[in-house]
């Protein structure tokens, strides 16, 4: 008898022995208690993460210090969201390279580290380098590969999962608001930065420990035997980076991400000064606005990841674009009611949030999700660009209207878009029989 055949796994009466089964079922649990401690441990990290967006809370402090005007406190928020795309880029290869553990503990020593120092700047430049830019590189460093480890975790259930991740992320923002508010009243700005350096720091630390690095084989075998039961297929093939961007398909989804993102950071970035200047809105009367967009932003985050799990995902996205249509449509051709500007502001960031939990999973479905971090990672950049963006024409043109029209245009386009992009598979086996399409998707002749 031949020695591949003693020793075969297909042998029914060794698969069946009582030794086998104990091993199979202790590996089995074994790695669903893992999955699901790195799950709980990711969203304590990402909660610390969105600490970052309660910038608001210190221009005024920070420019009575420095002596500076509001504006230009201000635009240290954008210079952290810039280099928190642009390190976002770097994190996949840096992840591959030390693993999720490792990756996440730098991110948390950055971060905190990142913190305290900023309670000691002694200029614009020292915050803008400090807060902005190595706060931005830390939490780059930080969200991307967390989360996309936990969805790799969860390849049978990717858009419900990065829901809960990146509504983590959100819910953070709205967490530390009240967190941050109590700190400063209590130990005021520097004391705020030293107390939230050492707390975020310390639980993103900790809490890395405990992740564990999502095996790519065993992942991709679930996300097979689980897309067979759905709508979608898995991706028949794992894109890397350099691949994706011969890919018309990965151009398409970043042109629809960079329209979530202009409308929707600008939005974000705004809202209060947006109602006074569109709608007519007392002070007080605008910065409730402040309250809806942080409610709409984690609803979206929530809601468009649970459904992309029971639709195609590319659909729910169609329907977050029509959402920030009719919003943007509102705010720039109509006149504004205090209701109608909640409203159309509540659409747009609804269609943010909800992009940015639905794309990591949808670029899983469509490149695979053994590099979905650096993939994703690439579109990501759309995310500091939008704000720049939106942040220079404003600063320009010293008018929010160019801002908005011009996020209208790019959702008109984005939300046609998603209705004609489809993953690279599906357009070769559209094409193969007439031999029309190479591996990049461009068109070929048929003759050969």
């Amino acid at each position: 008898m031949k020695r591949s055949k003693i020793f075969s796994l297909q042998d029914k009466s060794f698969i069946s022995s009582p030794l086998v089964s104990i091993i199979m079922y202790k590996s089995h649990s074994h790695s669903s208690s893992t999955r699901w401690i790195t799950l709980v441990a990711t969203i304590f990290i990402q909660f610390c993460l969105g600490s970052a967006y309660t910038w608001s809370l210190y221009n005024q402090a920070f420019a009575t210090r420095l002596n500076h005007p509001v504006s230009e406190v201000a635009f240290t928020f954008a210079l952290l969201c810039l280099f928190l795309s642009l390190s976002s880029t770097v994190s996949g290869k840096l992840q591959d390279r030390i693993g999720t553990k490792k990756t996440a503990v730098l991110a948390g020593v950055m971060l905190g580290g990142s913190y305290v120092l900023s309670a000691f700047v002694p200029n614009l430049i020292s915050l803008y380098l400090i807060a902005g830019v190595c706060v931005g590189c830390a939490e780059g460093v930080g969200y991307l590969p967390t989360l996309s480890n936990c969805v790799r975790w969860f390849p049978e259930r990717k858009g419900m999962i990065s829901a809960v991740v990146v509504g983590s992320y959100g819910l953070g923002s709205l967490g530390f608001k009240y967190i941050n508010s109590y700190l400063l009243e209590r130990f005021g700005l520097s004391g705020t930065f030293v107390v939230l350096g050492l707390l975020t720091g310390s639980v993103i630390a900790l809490c890395a420990l405990t992740l564990t690095d999502a095996p790519a084989t065993d992942a991709l075998a679930v996300e097979n035997r689980a897309a067979t039961s759905r709508t979608r297929s898995p991706a028949k093939r794992q894109y890397n980076l350099t691949e994706c961007l011969h890919v018309r398909q990965y151009w398409m989804l970043t042109l629809i991400f960079l329209s979530s993102c202009i409308g929707g950071v600008f939005v974000l970035g705004t809202a209060k000064d947006l109602g006074q200047t569109l709608a007519g809105l007392s002070a007080l009367s605008a910065a409730q606005g402040v309250a809806v967009i942080a409610a709409t932003n984690l609803a979206g985050r929530l809601l468009m990841g649970y459904f992309s799990d029971k639709v195609k995902r590319i659909r729910v996205i169609s329907f977050g674009q029509g959402l920030a249509l009719l919003g943007l449509t509102l705010l720039v051709f109509f006149p504004l009611s205090k209701g109608v500007f909640f409203f159309a502001i509540a659409c747009v960031v609804f269609n943010f949030g909800g992009t940015v939990s639905v794309y990591p999973a949808l670029v899983g479905d469509y490149f695979g999700m053994n590099n979905v971090s650096k993939n994703y990672g690439g579109i990501y950049l759309c995310f500091g660009f939008g704000g720049i963006i939106g942040l220079i024409i404003t600063s320009l043109l010293k008018d929010f209207t160019p801002t908005l029209l011009l996020a209208f245009v790019l959702t008109v386009v984005a939300f046609v878009t998603s209705f004609l992009v489809s993953p690279p598979d599906e357009g070769k086996k559209k094409w193969a029989s007439s031999g029309k399409l190479n591996f990049t998707g461009k068109m070929q002749s048929s003759k050969i």
